[in-house]
């Protein structure tokens, strides 16, 4: 834990007085003889939002105060962490799932390398999506050879790009979806639309 200069210099405001430093709060406080508190970092909010020297202060980021005048902000500001927790929870367990998977074509390891996955809507084998587009272009097989997994042989109709490697049924469900929406926003290349 840092003390701040004015702490460390004896400064004559108790510690719970003196205010956060707004600079450190925000991620970066340049000055080495800050006359602020440089707040801990909330878990939940990753915020270094906590005084360490005011229990009151910590009890009103923690825990909801009944009967307060503030009740809903207070509520929605603790909503707002959680989420933000949730969704970089989230996150890292997605990133977690991809990692170590490798291309069963070029046995490349594909977050290492900042590839991208291309997840074949049939299949859970994996292949970066560099490998699996070249495998599908290939002309000197049947149309119906190269539309199959290269490992499995089942058929896809799709290869769906994207950074995070995606093997539950549901989830891939989710993105083919929002893949089939997002492709429908677009004009294809091989058909001109011929104005009026």
């Amino acid at each position: 834990m840092s003390v701040s200069y004015a702490v460390a210099a004896g400064s004559n405001q108790s510690e719970p007085q003196l205010p956060l430093c707004p600079y450190f709060e925000m991620g970066e406080c340049n000055n080495e003889n800050c006359q602020f508190v440089h707040g801990l970092i909330c878990d939940m909010c990753s915020r270094a939002c906590i005084h360490p020297y005011d229990e009151k202060q910590q009890k009103q980021h923690f825990a909801v105060r009944f009967f307060s005048s503030s009740i809903i902000d207070f509520y929605l500001m603790v909503q707002e962490c959680l989420q933000q927790h949730e969704m970089a929870m989230e996150q890292a367990f997605a990133e977690a799932k991809g990692k170590g998977k490798c291309c069963g074509i070029c046995m490349e390891n594909i977050m290492e390398k900042s590839l991208r996955f291309g997840i074949l809507e049939n299949c859970r084998h994996c292949f970066c999506l560099d490998c699996i587009r070249e495998w599908r272009r290939n002309q000197t097989f049947d149309t119906e050879v190269v539309r199959s997994c290269p490992e499995c042989r089942q058929h896809s109709n799709f290869v769906i790009p994207s950074i995070l490697w995606v093997e539950d049924e549901e989830e891939k469900r989710i993105l083919f979806e929002v893949y089939r929406n997002n492709m429908a926003q677009k004009q294809c290349k091989y058909y001109k639309v011929q104005n009026a």
